[in-house]
């Protein structure tokens, strides 16, 4: 999944770590003729903002500032991923929080568990991120370069949001680095003419492009019904239950699960709920479901209802 299981138990660390003080290498530079559109983008904001705003642009104008406001998110994103590498390396690194009495190989998997668990608290410190997004970050950071040459160098140049980048490589994790990467290149390769050139001015893929050259090559990769069992397989694993509480009093409870459970319970929390209204209870249908479901997942059993049937 895109987070990153941590144990309860938090290192011991002082502190948010200044990445750039720790950095013993670069963070992964591009030529300069492959980041030369970001720096042009970047330039052209500055130039927007700095004669007042968007007062009096056209149209145009206005949306070359949202393509160009774009380019320099993804960009800055791609350094947010290297940074994420750094501060996560340097604790890994940090023998001092090791337990030196734990060599096994279990014990250095706990150690980088938690590692990467106090790397994500600190990212939420430092920028109020949801801890789930900053897990994914550093799940992200932490993957290997060959998987993730592909989207980090696209990043780089302004060409691929963080949020495809992570996309891509979760639904490519199930495969060996190598085979992931290719299929990050030919999802986000440019459209080409019948003779091989790229065509020139051509739009950013479209979501649905996206989604749907990605489902295709996993669907060459693993076979058309060996796709949809891996699909099927992974959102199961990913199940869940999870309850929001509203601001106005009420919440709500989303469980994930296989769809024919789901279905059952569905259907079983219907069918009493039917029921009790047939035998004369005032609620309406929808407020006997809300209250059936809960009085189930709380009791076991339906509170002043003897015919009910566990």
């Amino acid at each position: 999944g895109a987070g990153i299981p941590g144990g309860p138990r938090v290192l011991s660390v002082a502190g948010p770590r200044v990445v750039a003080s720790v950095a013993t290498e670069p963070l992964d530079p591009q030529p300069l003729d492959a980041q030369s559109d970001v720096w042009e983008q970047l330039a052209l904001l500055k130039r927007v903002t700095a004669r007042g705003g968007l007062r009096g642009v056209t149209s145009k104008d206005a949306l070359q500032v949202i393509e160009a406001a774009e380019v320099v998110k993804a960009w800055a994103e791609s350094s947010a991923v290297a940074a994420a590498a750094c501060l996560t390396r340097e604790l890994e690194s940090d023998r001092s929080l090791d337990n030196a009495h734990d060599l096994t190989r279990m014990g250095r998997q706990r150690f980088v568990r938690e590692c990467r668990s106090v790397a994500a608290r600190e990212i939420q410190v430092a920028t109020g991120r949801p801890i789930t997004q900053c897990q994914s970050l550093i799940w992200l950071a932490a993957c290997e370069d060959e998987r993730t040459a592909t989207v980090r160098s696209l990043m780089a140049q302004g060409r691929l949001s963080y949020h495809r980048a992570l996309c891509l490589v979760e639904r490519t994790q199930c495969l060996d680095a190598v085979a992931a990467d290719r299929i990050a290149a030919r999802v986000l390769a440019p459209l080409r003419s019948p003779s091989g050139e790229v065509l020139p001015e051509q739009a950013p893929l479209s979501q649905a492009t996206f989604n749907r050259r990605l489902h295709r090559q996993l669907v060459l990769h693993h076979g058309l019904i060996g796709e949809a069992e891996r699909t099927h397989a992974e959102a199961v694993r990913r199940r869940d239950c999870r309850s929001e509480s509203h601001a106005i009093g009420t919440g709500q409870l989303l469980v994930l699960g296989d769809g024919p459970r789901i279905a059952a319970a569905g259907e079983r929390v219907d069918r009493l709920a039917r029921r009790l209204r047939k035998d004369g209870d005032a609620r309406t249908i929808s407020q006997l479901r809300s209250d059936v479901a809960l009085d189930l997942l709380m009791r076991g059993w339906i509170p002043d209802d003897p015919m009910f049937q566990s």
